[in-house]
């Protein structure tokens, strides 16, 4: 035979092997095998059709583990992650790599959303053993969940690599895995128990130095890429008395974020972050915290510093949120996806034809001006933003409201329609701190703010930590749900001067103190309640802010303030006591402890407080440099200016206010 044909039908025939060797894999795992179909979390619908046989995290998926010895491949994600959509594609949906996973692994696929405490302490796991994290990350447990390896996306060759040696350790080195797991636990451990001896305490002019060095003076935020835009970081920056610089670099980041690409200049709202230095090139998700968080900023900047941009950022990115994002319940949506039709950021971008068709006459000078201020995306189109110099002219600004016109009509991508109680309770203290700093919109914030409650099931015994729209409600709260949910009804009793939120608020903290403390260690506090089951290996303690403010620090705000409110010692001591430890720990990164440092100059017996009567018509009120003010008991007054032993000012009308009554905080 000739050898062309022999090489031809050789490869056909390997060809027709491989195609009855998939079919006979789809027959023996077929994708109705896959356990995740009833779920109701639209990340784990995402996977149901996968030919990996998915259990959700579960007591029986940890338990069958246990019966069958198989090591465990817990997979962690979210709905909006666009490199969890990519893992799905390549790797999940792949015949032959399910068909290893299905034999070696009991697989469990696993919302981050839905089970934070899981996320979080294999997160911590991920980054013990690899120095990094993220989604999707991918750890590989021994049957009874302890962790032995973890990635975040790898390609398909490196992940069937990857799975191939893990079951050949398991097979020849069992005892070897052991060993590893039962260090790394000892080593989280260890560092979770940690004592940080009280030491002087310090202020920000202890930390200036290494504050200053971490930021991009340039372009704003933290030096390097990616760059995320931390909008609460730089909200404490803001509030930072005594870190020269911090208000003046706050505002210069708000600038630098908001006429860039990390931001829809089109549609309103923040991304996720931008994968270059210079905040050009976003990552396209939305998350609802992230926004939540810009508003707070946004407002707070506009309120101490007058400043024009960040109240047309707080306007635009609010406008974003009651249009995009409010649900017919009154709660709001989770996330915003970073792909449409299979292509991540194509709602945001925009092509020379499209710029053409919907510009007309001024497309040419609108592309040329493009060329200048903006940026295109690996040749797919441009991404829109303005520089501070295009916001006085005319024809640029025409331009945009006609492409804004367009973008509003524009497909969205995904949303995922759940609603996750800190989430929800962050983004209702946006907007009320937004109509303290405003004055506008208070009817809508009060009705955000009841529905958040009465949703949340916070006045019951279980309150919630997630909610489906038309399906159940999930979960208990986590102490980030209650904490937060805890600081909405103090913004609440600030704004009513309403002595009813501030008992909501006491409510809550109540609760977190009888259901989250850690009996083993005084003035420690779990991040999933004590009964709380199908826990993961290792219990999370939120010192620290990340994108999300620590919990912790939120916690001890409530407990300081509702203490000094209410004439009430042990709370307010037990919060000062957090704000200690917690600076102690915050030695070596302080932009981590942000808010426990700005907590700390009011965490002390001796703080002066601010009562108000429930009669006080001027509102808004100011946001005060200090948080220790609220609604006070005796209405024969204005108001008073107090310690937790006596009132040493009273006044009887706004015009002997006493507007320095917390002091000289510079």
């Amino acid at each position: 035979m000739d050898p062309y044909l022999q090489k031809y039908f050789l490869r056909e025939s390997f060809k027709l092997i491989q195609d009855y060797f998939l079919k006979m894999l789809e027959l023996m795992y077929p994708c109705d095998m896959n356990r995740l179909e009833k779920e109701s979390s639209a990340y784990l619908l995402q996977h149901a059709n996968n030919p990996v046989d998915w259990w959700p995290w579960s007591a029986e998926a940890m338990e069958t583990a246990a019966s069958s010895e198989k090591w465990i491949l817990i997979s962690i994600g979210y709905s909006a992650c666009h490199w969890c959509h990519v893992m799905e594609k390549e790797i999940f949906e792949d015949q032959n790599i399910a068909y290893l996973m299905n034999k070696y692994f009991i697989n469990i696929k696993v919302d981050r959303e839905e089970h934070t405490d899981v996320d979080h302490a294999y997160m911590s796991a991920s980054i013990a053993l690899t120095g990094t994290g993220g989604w999707p990350l991918n750890v590989v447990c021994l049957p009874d969940g302890r962790p032995i390896w973890a990635s975040t996306y790898m390609p398909k060759k490196n992940w069937i690599n990857a799975i191939n040696k893990l079951q050949e350790v398991k097979l020849k080195s069992p005892s070897l895995a052991e060993e590893y797991a039962e260090k790394l636990i000892v080593a989280l451990k260890e560092e979770k128990e940690k004592k940080y001896p009280l030491k002087e305490i310090p202020g920000w002019e202890i930390f200036k130095e290494n504050i200053f060095k971490r930021w991009d003076v340039k372009n704003g935020g933290t030096n390097g890429s990616p760059k995320f835009p931390m909008p609460h970081t730089l909200m404490q920056y803001l509030l930072a008395a005594k870190l020269p610089g911090s208000e003046k670099h706050a505002i210069n980041s708000l600038k630098y974020i908001y006429q860039s690409g990390t931001y829809d200049i089109l549609r309103g709202g923040l991304f996720r972050y931008s994968t270059d230095a210079k905040w050009i090139i976003p990552h396209f998700e939305k998350m609802l915290y992230d926004n939540a968080l810009w508003i707070r900023f946004t407002a707070k900047a506009f309120h101490i510093n007058g400043d024009i941009l960040a109240y047309e950022s707080f306007k635009l990115t609010k406008k974003w949120l009651f249009r995009e994002m409010e649900l017919p319940s009154g709660l709001f949506s989770a996330a915003v996806d970073a792909d449409s039709d299979g292509e991540e950021g194509k709602s945001y971008i925009w092509t020379e034809t499209e710029l053409d068709l919907s510009l007309g006459d001024l497309s040419e000078e609108f592309k040329i001006n493009l060329q200048k201020n903006s940026t295109q995306l690996e040749n797919r189109g441009w991404i829109l933003h303005y520089s501070q110099e295009k916001k006085t002219d005319s024809k640029w600004n025409l331009s945009l409201e006609k492409l804004r016109l367009i973008a509003l009509k524009r497909n969205l991508p995904f949303i995922d329609n759940k609603s996750i109680c800190s989430w929800n309770a962050l983004t209702c203290i946006a907007l009320v701190e937004g109509f303290l700093a405003s004055g506008e919109d208070f009817e809508k914030v009060k009705k955000s703010s009841q529905i958040h409650w009465a949703e949340f099931q916070l006045e019951s015994t279980y309150p919630i930590h997630i909610i489906y729209p038309g399906s159940s409600k999930k979960n208990k709260a986590f102490i980030d749900d209650l904490a937060f949910s805890a600081m909405l009804a103090l913004r609440m009793s600030q704004a009513t001067l309403d002595l009813t939120w501030l008992k909501k608020c006491s409510h809550i903290v109540n609760h977190i103190l009888d259901n989250f403390s850690d009996d083993s260690k005084k003035d420690h506090f779990l991040y999933s309640p004590r009964d709380h089951p199908n826990q993961a290996f290792i219990d999370f303690e939120d010192w620290e802010d990340d994108t999300i403010p620590s919990s912790l620090a939120v916690l001890a705000e409530c407990l300081i303030v509702t203490g000094h409110l209410t004439g009430n010692e042990e709370k307010r001591n037990r919060g000062e006591i957090l704000v200690e430890r917690a600076c102690n720990r915050g030695f070596n990164y302080p932009d981590r402890y942000a808010s426990w440092i700005n907590l700390l100059p009011f965490s002390k017996r001796d703080s002066k407080h601010l009562l108000l009567s429930s009669d006080h018509k001027i509102h808004p009120l100011p946001f005060f440099k200090s948080p220790l003010w609220g609604p006070g008991i005796n209405e024969d007054f204005l108001g008073q200016v107090c310690n937790m032993e006596s009132c040493q000012t009273t006044f009887r009308s706004i015009k002997n206010f006493p507007l320095n009554w917390a002091g000289d905080l510079k």
